[in-house]
């Protein structure tokens, strides 16, 4: 018995040893640095978390990891140049001469636009098939501007409790959290598609909304076991496959892991 409680605390200390902080998307910009002043070409690209501030994560790395976008980028910006600008005009802004070269600044304007756009666009498809290619099956390591170690795998952005584990090692606990999480999906996935067929089907009439008012009000919003305000559901006290029906006398509020625990056993 005493082997069996360590492998539980092992297991559940590994377990919790993972969490996952977010969703990783890529951001990228072309442009010239200075705006009109034309100072030069440039461009970035930057990784956005989930509940992290984009300044915790070094614009090095991101450098780094995508220098040969970046150059291809910056080559492109050189091609198009500076953004244009309106130049020298004579009169005021109702002459015509001034009318004449904001239009054909305006012109050039827009399809300035059009084409850094565009480079912003290859530029942020090549870092995005470029960070999939890289990061399918490996773990890719950030030291955080707040000296924290954040690890990229697939889309997602991870922390553990402890820095020593290996890749190996990291790469299962993440693939055990996110098989749990797949799991647990499916589970309420399969549970609200179930009870929404029975409902349509009339295999289990919806209860009505006045009777869920009346039992929410009665069993003050907790669950009537164990006092939980959280996950609540209405519950039949004699289910309905055992021929009870949707009347206030026969529901009541359970929190989930009351209901689960009762299963189909009339009580």
């Amino acid at each position: 018995m005493g082997e069996y409680n360590s492998l539980q605390n092992w297991q559940t200390k590994i377990k919790m040893s993972v969490k996952k902080i977010g969703r990783v998307t890529i951001g990228a910009h072309a442009y010239y640095s200075g705006g009109r002043s034309s100072e030069g070409p440039s461009a970035s690209v930057d990784f956005k978390v989930q509940a992290m501030s984009w300044s915790d994560i070094p614009g090095e790395s991101c450098h780094k990891l995508f220098k040969d976008e970046l150059t291809a980028a910056i080559e492109h910006m050189k091609q198009i140049g500076p953004e244009p600008k309106i130049g020298n005009y004579t009169g005021g802004s109702d002459s015509e001469d001034y009318k004449a070269k904001y239009k054909a600044y305006k012109a050039a304007g827009d399809e300035y636009k059009l084409k850094r756009d565009s480079i912003t666009n290859e530029l942020k498809n090549r870092c995005d098939e470029k960070y999939d290619n890289e990061f399918a099956n490996t773990i890719m390591r950030i030291r955080t501007a707040k000296h924290k170690d954040v690890f990229f795998y697939k889309r997602n952005a991870y922390c553990f409790d402890r820095p020593d584990y290996s890749d190996e090692e990291m790469l299962l606990q993440i693939m055990d959290l996110e098989d749990e999480e797949r799991r647990k999906f499916e589970r309420l996935r399969n549970k609200f598609s179930k009870a929404e067929q029975e409902e349509k089907s009339g295999k289990r009439p919806a209860i009505p909304e006045d009777v869920r008012i009346a039992v929410w009000r009665r069993d003050e919003g907790k669950c009537t076991k164990c006092g939980s305000r959280e996950n609540l559901e209405y519950d039949h006290i004699i289910p309905i496959s055992k021929g009870g029906n949707n009347t206030v006398r026969n529901i009541e509020l359970l929190c989930e892991a009351c209901n689960r625990s009762k299963r189909d056993n009339i009580q």
